[in-house]
Parts: C-alpha cells; sequence; structure tokens
C-alpha cells in the first residue's frame, strides 16, 4: 500500500468522523432552533386567543348587558365564543395552525378534552407549579409542535366558568343552568389553551451538511497536492538517487533540497552517507 494511498485513508476516516459529528451538532443546532421558532410562534397564538377572550369580555358584552347583567345569553358576546370563532377563521387562513381551549365539564362537545389532553389537566393540577410545555409529533403534511398552556379560570372564560350560579349573567344561566361548570374556583386550572404550528423545515442543516463535505473534499484535493510537493516528490528523488548509486552508477548528482525540515535532514544525512561511502570505497581501492 503506497504512502498517498495510507494518507488518503486516514484523512479520509477523519473527515468522514468529524463530518458524522459534525452533521449531528447541525441538526441538533438548527432543529433547537426551529423548535424555539415554533414555541414563539404558538406563544404569540396563545397570546392573540387570550386577547380576543379578554376585548369580547370588557368592550364587547358590555355594550349587550342591561344594568351590567346580560339579560339574554349572546354567543357573540362570551369570550369563548369569540375565541373559538378566531381560532376558526385562523385554521382556514393557515392550514397546520390551530388554536382550541378545552375546558373540564364543557357545554359543547368542541370543548370536550379528549383522554389524553384530560390526563395533561390533571397531570397539571397536580403540579404545585404548572407550566406550559411543548410536544412535537407529527401532522398529515409534516412535523407539528403544540404548546401546551394551562387555562385559568377568570370569569366568563368559558360558557360556565363562573364562582357560582348566581355569580353568573342572567342570560348565561338560562341557557347554561343545567349544565356542569359552575362553582369554579379562583386560580384554578380549568382546562388547556393548546395552540398548534408546522415545525419550520430543517434544510438548513442538510445545506450545512452538503457544504460541510464539499469543504472535506476541497481540503482532501490540497492535502494530496501538499503531500506530493511537500513529501512525495522529495522523497522520490532521494529514492532514485539512492537507486542509481546503488546500480553503481558514477556521477550522479548529489541531492539538493533547501530547508531544515524533515525532507532536508534526510536528504543532508543521505548526502553525508554517500560522501563517506565513496570515500571508504576509494581507500579500498587505493
Amino acid at each position: 500500500m503506497s504512502l498517498r494511498l495510507r494518507a488518503n485513508i486516514a484523512f479520509a476516516t477523519g473527515a468522514l468522523l468529524l463530518l458524522l459529528i459534525g452533521a449531528l451538532a447541525v441538526r441538533s443546532s438548527v432543529h433547537a432552533d426551529a423548535l424555539s421558532q415554533a414555541r414563539r410562534q404558538a406563544e404569540l397564538l396563545t397570546a392573540e386567543n387570550r386577547i380576543a377572550g379578554r376585548y369580547t369580555a370588557e368592550k364587547v358584552a358590555p355594550l349587550l348587558a342591561e344594568g351590567g347583567r346580560a339579560l339574554v345569553f349572546v354567543p357573540a358576546a362570551a369570550p369563548f365564543a369569540a375565541t373559538e370563532a378566531q381560532a376558526r377563521m385562523l385554521a382556514q387562513a393557515e392550514p397546520g395552525v390551530s388554536v382550541r381551549q378545552v375546558v373540564l365539564d364543557p357545554v359543547g362537545a368542541a370543548d370536550r378534552p379528549s383522554a389524553e389532553e384530560r390526563a395533561a389537566i390533571d397531570k397539571l393540577r397536580s403540579n404545585p407549579d404548572p407550566q406550559p410545555y411543548t410536544r412535537e409529533f407529527d401532522g398529515p403534511d409534516g412535523p407539528l409542535v403544540s404548546l401546551v398552556t394551562p387555562l385559568l379560570f377568570s370569569p366568563g372564560v368559558c360558557a360556565t366558568c363562573y364562582t357560582s350560579r348566581s355569580a353568573a349573567p342572567a342570560g348565561i344561566v338560562d341557557a347554561f343552568g343545567g349544565s356542569g361548570g359552575f362553582d369554579r374556583k379562583p386560580g384554578e386550572i380549568i382546562g388547556l389553551t393548546i395552540a398548534t404550528v408546522p415545525l419550520p423545515s430543517l434544510h438548513a442543516a442538510t445545506t450545512a451538511v452538503i457544504w460541510m463535505a464539499l469543504m472535506a473534499a476541497a481540503l482532501l484535493g490540497l492535502f494530496n497536492i501538499l503531500l506530493s510537493v511537500l513529501v512525495l516528490k522529495p522523497l522520490s528523488r532521494v529514492a532514485d538517487v539512492a537507486e542509481r548509486i546503488s546500480l553503481g552508477q558514477t556521477g550522479v548528482e548529489e541531492f539538493a533540497h533547501a530547508g531544515n525540515d524533515e525532507i532536508g535532514t534526510i536528504t543532508r544525512s543521505f548526502n553525508r552517507l554517500r560522501r563517506s561511502m565513496e570515500s571508504a570505497i576509494g581507500l579500498l581501492e587505493s
């Protein structure tokens, strides 16, 4: 096996190992950045959802109330109805993006949590310091990220979110008096807000790995050029001179190599050895 081949195998093995480590690091970094972007977008959607509910409760509902209490339930004046309407329009405008609220003891099937969501609510309710968390999963059109945020009780945040039936507006009691859900407690986790967004593309990681591979190939080419110029050609010339001398040729020129590197040391030692051998042969012949 030639020196060039062994050097190239060693270089290629090291380059492939570094490329693998680099690819894993790049993909991990790009994925973490994409997940951070998705979480930020989901946080904005969650905040907008809450703002829509607050705006409806503070600005719209009073316009439809008499004496500060709504006598008839008007869905357009209900915060939960406003947030659900906003979520439906958002889903139509941005496929793959959704915001939904699920609550315990809902009045509508759309607000009823699934078994998995009910388990998440129970887990958060038992946690002394419940915090939002993200969940990554595959959707029909690609990976999705959901931000699951505890939904805390506030009057009117859901259809029957009141501390008691007597605290609820008359229209709410007439519309939902037979439903559960009243008698909520301040600060109680009554459900979840689930904002789902697509995970940004990870193509940047693939592009970075391709560039890394191209750079490794370019470095391999440069390595071979330097190997030839600095090592293999000088060694080939030394080998050629040694071969000619070993065959008994006379008048073979000395090998000259400028520099104080290892090749220069070898050539100077070889030249001294040659002169010593020629002197010894001359003495023997005389």
